[in-house]
């Protein structure tokens, strides 16, 4: 059976509406509607506390259903983005020193002092790769150590005499570090997010501990967003929405208790009421039925 509604309009004091939006949601029969896009810091910072959760909740993985005891949610929150974040730093660092590595590989273990060194006595080294037709315009007097030649192209080191001296070429820049150095960091950076994820590792079992955090964010954000969805005019504000025929007595007398004012209206378009229903008690020699049907 659809539960007929009535329209209500409810002013109260500004100061006190967040007590009153309290006491209308412990009566529980009035599905509000905002009159103005609810804006607020207290609801940016609650949507950002749930964006956090459902980070945590990809970071954290799996699906744990009994929470393990000893961290609190905002502790677990805090640390899983600690170590989310420490891990995203060191994986992207570890990408740099990787595609660096390449380099070496591609050109082998040069040693960057040595570079520095035919820097010092006049010599400076470019390190290019192109295929066999873009090598023919190397110019003939060029000095140059070809490095390898093969039908996928050629790769060389020229040498020039000063800072601008370069050729029309794909030129692969050499990396200002260290091979050894380079090597060292790396397996650095393998062992501090080998840590890490043990330590995310040992934080799944708490999972589930978001889950009741959440209902809490969810009806503090539900709440605040009917409280600064409501109209303001000085020192009132108001609010409209819709509520069970046979339940507008229980805001009749709320307000009369709280000293709110009220407005009782049918709907002005019933494409905006929600759709309450109710099943009725079937009838006694109807009940063994409907239990052997398993709809009762």
């Amino acid at each position: 059976m659809i539960v007929p509604m009535k329209k209500l309009t409810l002013l109260v004091s500004a100061r006190d509406r967040r007590e009153a939006l309290s006491e209308l949601r412990s009566l529980g029969v009035l599905h509000v509607q905002n009159i103005k896009s609810p804006s607020s810091d207290e609801i940016y910072d609650l949507q950002n506390q749930l964006a956090d959760i459902e980070r945590v909740n990809v970071i954290l993985g799996g699906d744990v259903k009994q929470a393990k005891e000893g961290i609190s949610a905002p502790e677990l929150l805090e640390t899983s983005l600690d170590l989310a974040g420490r891990k995203e730093v060191l994986q992207a660092e570890l990408n740099e020193k990787s595609d660096s590595m390449k380099w070496f590989e591609k050109w082998g273990n040069i040693s960057l002092a040595s570079v520095e060194k035919l820097k010092e006595a006049g010599l400076f080294v470019r390190y290019y790769s192109t295929d066999k037709d873009g090598f023919k315009n190397v110019p003939a007097e060029a000095e140059i150590v070809t490095v390898q030649d093969s039908k996928e192209g050629v790769k060389f080191a020229y040498f020039g005499v000063s800072e601008d001296d370069k050729l029309d070429l794909n030129e692969e820049r050499m990396p200002q570090v260290e091979v050894t150095e380079l090597e060292s960091r790396i397996v650095e950076i393998e062992g501090e997010l080998e840590t890490i994820n043990a330590e995310i590792a040992e934080l799944v079992p708490h999972k589930a501990v978001l889950d009741e955090h959440k209902v809490g964010i969810d009806k503090k954000l539900e709440l605040n967003n009917v409280l600064y969805g409501m109209a303001d005019e000085g020192q009132f504000a108001y609010l409209q929405g819709y509520c069970p025929e046979d339940k507008v007595k229980d805001v009749e007398t709320a307000s009369e208790t709280n000293g709110w004012g009220i407005i009782i209206d049918e709907p002005d378009d019933p494409s905006q009421v929600p759709t309450l229903l109710r099943n009725r008690k079937p009838a006694a020699w109807l009940e063994p039925l409907l239990k052997f049907m398993g709809t009762l």
